[in-house]
């Protein structure tokens, strides 16, 4: 008994690691989520996640190749969006703020290790009541 189970448990071990996949590839990817915007908590950290508004997003991902995918991102939310002075842009109104980003994902290590670090770039463009504004997603 005392050598049947360390045998056992080797035999699992063995099929457990034996049923990795080596040449994995993400499928593509589709996602709905809630959002959520800060507009005040990007100007004061004193102000950050205090004055948060939910809304919707829709988010694609899908590899290029093993080592670098893409992502588009449209996100949006019925909101009263304030100027630097904190006067309304929306007329005193909630009105529609949309914001849509398209990404790069590059992967520092090869698929499989144990960390997955990666190096993340784009570029996007908001719209407000006839404002608009671009953006650049990194990390």
């Amino acid at each position: 008994m005392k050598k049947t189970l360390p045998l056992i448990i080797s035999f699992f071990l063995a099929g457990i690691t034996h049923a990795q996949q080596t040449n994995f590839t993400k499928t593509p990817a589709l996602g709905i989520h809630l959002a959520f915007f800060d507009i005040p908590g990007a100007d004061s950290l004193r102000a950050f996640g205090k004055n948060m508004r939910p809304g919707l997003a829709i988010h694609y991902q899908n590899d290029i190749t093993k080592q670098l995918n893409y992502s588009v991102h449209l996100a949006g939310s019925y909101l009263d969006f304030p100027n630097r002075k904190g006067e309304s842009l929306g007329d005193g109104k909630k009105q529609l703020l949309l914001a849509m980003d398209w990404s790069l994902q590059a992967k520092l290590l090869p698929p499989g290790s144990l960390l997955n670090p990666y190096v993340h770039g784009g570029l996007g463009l908001s719209s407000y009541n006839g404002y608009f504004g671009l953006f650049i997603p990194g990390g």
